[in-house]
């Protein structure tokens, strides 16, 4: 990535010597585009949640995950992890970053842990009965106001 950025100033500082200054300024500002278009592609952002909800509650509650981009710091993860385990004798759901290589799916181990994977930016949220149950709710309302 540092190899760009240097193609893009010394490039910049070419046209700059030459009296184009504008079109510098349009290079630099192409040159950034692409390297955030090209970070982007390379890291996957996820929810994160080290403490976990116990699994009977989580369609009921609406916990404040962590955002996080987990190629700081160097991640090369290429998703995101659901991981729902037993501790102290409840069921618990635990959010992170996933693996270095593409997965995706679930598997349980022999512990009867269940890890789950998927590889869009924030996809390890809660489950999608809480967003039913909200849209059920609220079409509800909708239609009791309207007869």
């Amino acid at each position: 990535m540092k190899n760009w950025s240097l193609c893009v100033v010394a490039f910049g500082l070419l046209l700059s010597s030459s009296g184009c200054l504008a079109l510098w300024r349009e290079t630099s500002s192409l040159g950034l585009v692409l390297l955030g278009t090209i970070r982007q592609v390379d890291s996957i952002k996820c929810y994160v949640d080290s403490q976990g909800i116990p699994v009977a509650e989580e369609p009921y509650i609406i916990p404040e995950f962590k955002e996080f981009d987990c190629s700081l710091g160097g991640g090369k993860q290429k998703n995101c992890m659901k991981l729902t385990k037993e501790y102290d004798g409840e069921m618990l759901i635990y959010r992170n970053c996933g693996e270095l290589e593409e997965m995706s799916g679930c598997e349980t181990n022999a512990a009867n842990e269940t890890r789950c994977f998927c590889s869009e930016d924030y996809c390890n949220m809660a489950t999608s009965s809480m967003s039913t149950s909200v849209f059920l709710t609220i079409m509800v309302l909708i239609l009791s106001r309207l007869a």
